[in-house]
């Protein structure tokens, strides 16, 4: 006799799957996440990746690892929010578009206003590279850490974990 599996089940197998697939799709051309996370951090993606198609399948067929499987790649992933998050933060504000205010300040400000405007200028480029780590944790990282969760409280619930058994 099979088991029974809920709705919800067979929807986060799915998800699991179907994300599986589209992280592993990025592997045909590896050259912009590479340029962007390093090869390193890329490879581990990959893996991931791989283990979640895994996963889901297994799932799917409410094997007990597989749930528990879930629990530890969503932990792994949330721990991994600020090493996705960290190349975000190197290119948002780049040195170049400092230069270039600067050069147009240089170029088109009156030479007794420059000064004043340069230093404006730093104090916005230092106060920019305090603030964007913290917002783009908040706007992103905020939302990216609730999608990561739901599945550990979800499968976590005692009615799902009784379907496993």
């Amino acid at each position: 006799m099979e088991k029974e599996r809920s709705k919800g089940v067979t929807f986060w197998g799915w998800v699991f799957i179907i994300f599986g697939i589209i992280g592993i799709l990025g592997s045909i051309n590896p050259q912009q996440g590479i340029k962007l996370y390093g090869i390193g951090l890329f490879s581990f993606g990959i893996l991931l990746s791989i283990a979640n198609l895994i996963t889901g399948i297994f799932v799917l067929q409410l094997n007990e690892v597989a749930r528990k499987t879930v629990i530890f790649l969503g932990v792994i992933s949330i721990i991994l929010i600020p090493f996705w998050l960290s190349p975000g933060f190197k290119t948002a504000f780049k040195e170049d578009y400092i230069a270039k205010k600067r050069q147009y300040i240089i170029d088109r400000v009156k030479p007794e206003y420059q000064q004043e405007e340069l230093a404006k200028l730093g104090k916005i480029n230092e106060s920019t590279k305090k603030i964007l780590p913290i917002m783009a944790m908040v706007l992103f990282g905020v939302p990216i850490l609730i999608l990561e969760l739901l599945p550990i409280i979800f499968f976590s619930h005692p009615n799902v974990r009784e379907q496993f058994k």
